[in-house]
């Protein structure tokens, strides 16, 4: 079946109240609709066989589709209007702007039902609020240094775009006088799926620009760029400030093929909540959109798309090869499915050792990770000791002369907390990348392992009755999340005073030597306590991670058992009875199949609507699912 990929709507759809302006959406929510509808049948047919594995699998796939993730971040020097530009997404002037540099916190916006707003803060609380109140916590003029130690603000709301996953995240300006903006933003840049690059026509792309778009680019595998502001122009300077960035994006960032979006993010703003359909098109904000869409639907909504629908068939092949079974069963002599039933259990029992010393070799795979994660860590602490020495040393002789007692302890530990958080934030994405890449790896490979070990429980139950296997569903590992945040403060109390302030009374030839020897102790204390954080944060999720994933491993292999044990106990006790009910035994399993076939041939048309976009991604026009779903495809 010859098909030309997907369409893709010209015209703007307006969702009524505060859902913003975005384009069509058929292609990806239509096809994910048909997979979520196969997945709850899945889900229906699974509880009504009593198989409990997949019946709670289907709803995990289903729920994961629903609720998957993809980070799209706003970047961008400050002053470039990022967040105007979210809020021209969002169809509503939902975070606070202003003319001067405002933006101080990271901001995510996340789907919901309805407007909530939650503060998270560095010590791990949360708590709720409202838009008059954001400016207070996520601006530097309502939170100057975050001095509230927020660590960032989510915002749940009602937009069409953001129900398919996407996490919109605005980001504060890098480049200002505000050097913690700057470092909110940088802390970000691992968590990057995607990133949208915002420029201002009013400003020629600079050095700083560059630099920081190279810095982003490690990090994010898409980037989009905006030239934002185009209302200030007129035609032939935007052509002039668009040729200049590109150039610029070409020659000094080495971005030969770069795709500059002229649009003006106030203007589209202004026209959605004034309701002006030729305004909203003249800001040219849906030109950039649709293109937006499209690389979801693409790059992002595909993958997502068939991964579902692959673990949708496994479910399926898992499915029918008990209702195979079942059948098969039914017609086997008494005595041959006793026979078959002793068969399986000594199976069971000889995999049943296997999976135990699987897990003996999976601790010391683990034990050997955490080693060398502290390893790491120790050597990272012995560097940072070295370092921040000599730079204290050095900060002495350069200012201690200028300086009095009270200004010097000051500018020491100012210091010391600066490039100690400097360095830890620098250091810590690697140590958690190689520490999370070295556990992908152990988890992979166990996954393998036990998979294999589950293949073959299914392959020997299938080989009982002389039955194929289509497929069967696996393990997949979890991950947890991190809530570390650095400590730089001692605790005191007025019992404790500080004793270096309280001897900065004292004259600089006995003040000197004790602050030299209370900031020596004060590096090893802080450098020690937040590296004793890192390893505490990393080690405590690695090790919910494994036990996470060794609960999946043991509850699937268990299932897996378990679902064949009871197709061969539920046969046995209606092989005891009259033919009778074996009739309608089996008649009761040939309808449940032909449910199982319809389910089939609806979730294969859905994957052949997706390779086909695979082949021809891009392709502007094309048939909906609907135009599948009419045709007798063979499946």
């Amino acid at each position: 079946m010859a098909v030309t990929g997907f369409s893709e709507s010209k015209e703007p759809v307006r969702v009524a109240g505060p859902s913003g302006y975005f384009p069509g959406t058929a292609g990806f929510s239509e096809l994910r609709e048909r997979l979520l509808a196969v997945l709850r049948e899945i889900r229906a047919l699974s509880m009504e066989r009593n198989v409990p594995s997949l019946t709670g699998y289907a709803g995990e796939v289903a729920a994961r589709l629903t609720a998957n993730r993809f980070h799209l971040v706003v970047l961008g020097q400050f002053k470039r209007g990022k967040t105007t530009f979210v809020n021209a997404l969002l169809g509503e002037n939902l975070l606070p702007t202003a003319v001067v540099p405002l933006t101080s916190i990271v901001t995510l916006l996340e789907y919901g039902k309805e407007l909530d707003i939650t503060v998270h803060f560095q010590d791990g609380h949360r708590q709720k609020t409202g838009v008059t109140d954001l400016p207070a916590y996520i601006t530097e003029e309502g939170n100057p240094g975050n001095e509230k130690k927020v660590r960032q603000v989510v915002i749940h709301y009602p937009s069409r775009y953001l129900r398919n996953g996407v996490v919109l995240i605005d980001t504060p300006g890098v480049g200002s006088i505000y050097r913690n903006n700057t470092d909110e933003t940088y802390k970000y840049l691992p968590m990057v799926d995607a990133a949208i690059f915002l420029l201002s026509s009013d400003q020629p792309i600079s050095q700083a620009e560059v630099e920081f778009l190279n810095d982003t680019r490690q990090y994010a595998a898409k980037m989009f760029f905006i030239m934002n502001k185009i209302d200030y122009l007129s035609p032939a300077e935007r052509r002039e400030a668009i040729d200049f960035a590109r150039r610029v994006l070409k020659e000094r960032a080495g971005l030969a093929d770069a795709v500059v979006y002229p649009l003006s993010a106030r203007q589209a703003l202004e026209a959605q909540l004034a309701g002006d359909e030729e305004a909203l098109e003249a800001s040219q904000l849906p030109a950039f959109t649709r293109r937006l869409e499209t690389f979801l639907m693409e790059e992002k909504g595909r993958t997502v798309l068939e991964a579902a629908a692959t673990r949708a068939d496994n479910a399926l092949g898992e499915l029918k090869l008990g209702l195979e079974m079942e059948l098969r069963a039914l017609d086997t002599p008494l005595q041959e499915l006793q026979d078959k039933i002793r068969l399986f259990e000594e199976m069971v029992a000889s995999m049943e050792q296997e999976r135990q010393d699987n897990a003996y070799i999976l601790k010391g795979e683990l034990d050997r990770l955490l080693e060398r994660m502290e390893q790491d860590i120790v050597r990272f602490q012995e560097e940072q000791n070295a370092k921040l020495l000599a730079g204290m040393r050095s900060l002495y002789q350069e200012k201690g002369s200028r300086l009095s007692n009270r200004q010097l302890l000051q500018a020491m530990e100012d210091y010391l907390q600066t490039e100690l958080q400097q360095a830890l934030d620098q250091w810590r994405p690697l140590l958690e990348k190689q520490a999370g890449e070295g556990f992908t790896r152990l988890v992979t490979r166990f996954t393998g392992r036990t998979n294999q070990l589950i293949a073959e429980v299914v392959r020997q139950s299938a080989q009982l009755f002389n039955l194929p296997v289509q497929g069967f569903t696996g393990v997949e590992p979890l991950e947890s999340e991190s809530r570390l945040y650095y400590v730089f403060a001692e605790e005191r109390t007025l019992l404790t005073p500080d004793p270096v302030k309280i001897s900065s009374v004292l004259p600089r030839f006995i003040f000197g030597p004790l602050l030299k020897g209370e900031m020596r102790r004060r590096i090893d204390v802080l450098v020690d306590r937040n590296c004793g954080r890192v390893r505490y944060d990393l080690s405590e999720r690695i090790l919910k991670s494994l036990q996470q994933f060794r609960r999946q491993l043991d509850d699937k292999f268990d299932a897996t058992i378990a679902g064949t044990r009871e197709i061969l106990r539920r046969t046995l006790q209606q092989r005891e009875k009259n033919q009778t009910e074996v009739a309608i035994a089996r008649e009761r399993l040939a309808g449940q199949l032909n449910r199982l076939k319809a389910i089939g041939d609806t979730l294969c048309r859905v994957k052949i609507m997706l390779q086909d976009a695979a082949a021809k991604p891009g392709t502007a026009a094309g048939p909906t699912t609907n135009d599948y779903l009419k045709e007798q495809v063979q499946c």
